[in-house]
């Protein structure tokens, strides 16, 4: 059965909800993925939605990759798994995804060593207009101090932009502990 695309972003939204994941970085996730095609392969040999690997979709119970449904499911136990296993951090659990458990922390620690994850990550946060690291569920100033204090980047990683939030942030904190 063919899925539009609001059909298929909704099935996304579906399963983020299910899995305690956050909606917008679940929406910017599968888009970088796939384009929300369920029928799109990688050369790497990931297939569908979710863009699994035939290992990874045995590991998660998924049989069909092409299946966005089950796709999502399988992607939402993956994701769950990630962001527990990462404390919550949203841009580990993302690197674990794309480069695996094992390479996630070393690909943020060393952006030059792989330029894709870090890549893959800035581009997922950024769509989603997620500001904090560790809960994108945290808004306002605490979600600015989150960032500012993550310690899986550095300020030498953040731009200019995330200094800027950072500092923006700090401001923000004082000004309601005084």
């Amino acid at each position: 059965m063919p899925y539009s695309t609001a059909q298929l972003k909704q099935i996304v939204i579906d399963a983020a909800r299910r899995y305690g994941i956050n909606e917008r970085i679940a929406l910017a996730q599968i888009n970088q993925e796939s384009g929300f095609r369920p029928n799109v392969g990688s050369s790497a040999g990931a297939f569908g939605i979710a863009q699994f690997l035939a290992s990874t979709a045995a590991a998660y119970g998924l049989r069909d990759r092409s299946d966005p449904v089950s796709s999502m499911e399988a992607w939402g136990k993956y994701m769950r798994h990630l962001l527990d296993k990462f404390g919550g951090d949203y841009r580990l659990a993302l690197a674990g995804y794309h480069s695996g458990e094992g390479a996630a922390r070393a690909a943020l620690r060393n952006p030059a060593g792989n330029p894709k994850t870090v890549h893959y990550v800035t581009t997922i946060m950024n769509a989603a207009g997620v500001l904090s690291a560790t809960s994108a569920a945290t808004s306002g100033a605490g979600a600015l101090l989150a960032a500012a204090t993550n310690t899986a980047t550095t300020p030498a990683t953040w731009g200019v932009g995330g200094l800027l939030l950072a500092a923006l942030g700090l401001l923000l904190v004082k000004e309601l502990i005084d």
